[in-house]
């Protein structure tokens, strides 16, 4: 059977993405959920996500168009508190990310979640959005140079694990390291 414009390969890999989010809907004490099939990150669909309301720790890789929808839902994971979201189709430009954060962040935002990773450049625009966040402690992510001053906002952070671009000084980081109180663990990656 043929889709328009989907591969035969990519209609397989979404057919086998399906019944796996199926069998681990079904498992009602499922805490961690990180699917990967041959090698390549399942592009979830968010509308499954509802049955797994024990769910801890979840890795997303979703297109930008939707991702602020999916927000919608795993924000609403009860038991939620690591997120990993990965995107594609964000053609390198951060601000196509600011829709997805202000859904994540929006009322109500969700209670527990400690740690989010991020695949995208985060902007002034995003630390002050975060910030909505009073339980996130952990934050993975590349920060552009001009988010710099706005880290101590999120004033609960205690694992900062970040990378800046190869052409950016550390100046401008080392600086606003010391206003990060709460801070126990540091990684910097260049």
């Amino acid at each position: 059977m043929s889709y328009p414009g989907i591969s035969t390969s990519d209609a397989v890999m979404k057919g086998i993405q399906q019944l796996l989010l199926n069998a681990a809907g079904a498992v009602s004490a499922l805490t961690s959920l990180h699917p990967f099939l041959s090698g390549r990150e399942v592009k979830l669909d968010s509308t499954p996500l509802r049955n797994l309301g024990s769910l801890e720790d979840l890795s997303l890789s979703v297109p930008v168009r939707t991702a602020a929808a999916a927000m919608n839902t795993v924000k609403r994971l009860p038991m939620l508190q690591s997120l990993r979201i990965q995107t594609f189709n964000q053609h390198d430009f951060p601000s196509a990310c600011t829709p997805i954060l202000r859904s994540l962040c929006s009322s109500p935002t969700p209670t527990k979640l400690a740690t989010l990773w991020v695949d995208w450049l985060v902007t002034a625009e995003h630390m002050s959005i975060l910030a909505q966040l009073p339980s996130l402690t952990e934050l993975i992510a590349q920060i552009e140079l001009a988010a710099a001053p706005q880290l101590p906002l999120l004033t609960h952070l205690k694992k900062l694990n970040f990378f800046f671009g190869y052409t950016q000084p550390t100046d401008p980081f080392l600086s606003v390291i010391p206003h990060l109180q709460q801070l126990t663990d540091l990684t910097l990656f260049q």
